[in-house]
């Protein structure tokens, strides 16, 4: 699944993302155990979202952002930063305890 976001500033106003971000990629540790699917930052405000992405919606549930936090507490990057967290599918979700959910649907539909 590619997801790709269109950071100028109507784009952030109207997806509603929590801050405007410089620099998006993905993470891996070097024993490749922690992978974060989508990691942006704003390094000037210091803040950071880390998104984990979902084909299937069904695999999203009550456990996925707590999962993502144990993965980015486990990785120690950011310390410094605000965390906010996040989902993207493909189809439309959302997820009570994410900041942000994103789906395909909505960018391209």
């Amino acid at each position: 699944m590619l997801i790709c976001i269109n950071n100028d500033t109507n784009t952030t106003q109207q997806k509603k993302l929590p801050f405007e971000f410089h620099n998006i990629g993905s993470y891996w540790d070097k024993k490749g155990e922690n992978e974060i699917d989508i990691v942006c930052v704003n390094e000037e405000e210091k803040n950071v979202l880390f998104v984990e992405c979902k084909i299937n919606t069904k695999r999203i549930n009550e456990t996925t952002i707590s999962t993502l936090k144990q993965k980015v507490a486990t990785t120690g990057i950011f310390q410094n930063y605000k965390h906010y967290y996040g989902v993207a599918s493909l189809d439309k979700i959302a997820v009570s305890d994410a900041d942000v959910c994103f789906s395909v649907e909505e960018y391209i539909g």
